[in-house]
């Protein structure tokens, strides 16, 4: 008999505490009025949190007396303690003085890793791209590729090695579907096969020798990313678009094709 009591009262507990869990729906704005969208609410002492949406509005399951913690750059933190019914709720944010960069380390954002085919990887590679903050505006991408080109017309031009690709780039776009911009450096290691011309004189004037060379060198070029990409905030990333490149010339300037297109697909994190 006793067992059946202690039965019903764990019984009794675990409804009670169902009972006090709810989902509380909220806003952020800022001062005038207008959604913060890059803000983030999590409970407080956990990892439990989520981002709001282009609205500024999100919706996260809580118990009375939880507490929240509504973040976002440029903003000052404020803690929230949610009963029930303060439901909807509406939470402004006052923005800060001045912004650092501390406050971009610890703000929550997207990473992806993601496979490149062509574009600035040349041939092939494996990058990482973060954001400085949410899942748009500013962020970076480096990795580690596979190059390979054949500029070769009337004279052959070949170069294959390894480079890392260091790059800036910028995402717009609130939702999944974005418009990418960026610009970089790819610098790597290179075996470039190229043809010498010699000119020779003999009876009739000059005729032309053609040696081929290789040298190995460190080389960079420059590289700039035009295109769309689908990111959400987790999941499945695609990434599609062209790459103009150039270099400034010199014993370390590695000549690439116009522009080459590329390919990405990864995961976002």
């Amino acid at each position: 008999m006793k067992r059946l009591y202690l039965f019903l009262i764990c019984i009794s507990l675990i409804l009670i505490a169902h009972a006090q869990a709810f989902n509380i729906i909220g806003k952020v704005v800022d001062e005038s009025g207008e959604p913060v969208v890059s803000a983030y609410v999590v409970i407080k002492g956990t990892k439990k949190g989520t981002s709001v949406n282009t609205d500024g509005e999100f919706k996260i399951q809580v118990d009375n007396g939880t507490e929240l913690e509504v973040s976002a750059i440029g903003y000052k933190t404020q803690n929230i303690t949610i009963e029930s019914d303060n439901n909807p709720l509406v939470i402004s944010l006052e923005e800060k003085d001045n912004i650092t960069i501390c406050d971009f380390i610890s703000y929550p954002k997207t990473k992806v890793v993601y496979v490149e085919a062509f574009g600035a990887s040349t041939m092939v590679g494996v990058n990482f791209d973060s954001r400085f903050k949410g899942n748009n505006g500013w962020g970076y991408r480096t990795g580690l590729n596979y190059a390979y080109s054949n500029n070769s017309f009337f004279l052959d031009y070949k170069i294959k090695g390894v480079a890392v690709p260091l790059e800036i780039n910028y995402l717009f776009g609130k939702r999944k579907s974005k418009f990418e911009m960026g610009a970089g450096v790819s610098l790597g290691y290179y075996n470039e096969t190229y043809d010498y011309l010699e000119f020779v004189p003999d009876d009739e004037g000059y005729h032309t020798i053609k040696t081929p060379k290789t040298e190995k060198k460190f080389g960079y070029f420059c590289f700039i990313n035009i295109g769309y990409r689908y990111q959400p905030v987790k999941g499945f990333d695609f990434r599609v678009g062209i790459t103009p490149s150039f270099n400034f010339g010199g014993n370390h300037g590695i000549k690439r094709f116009g522009s080459l297109p590329y390919l990405s697909f990864g995961y976002a994190f």
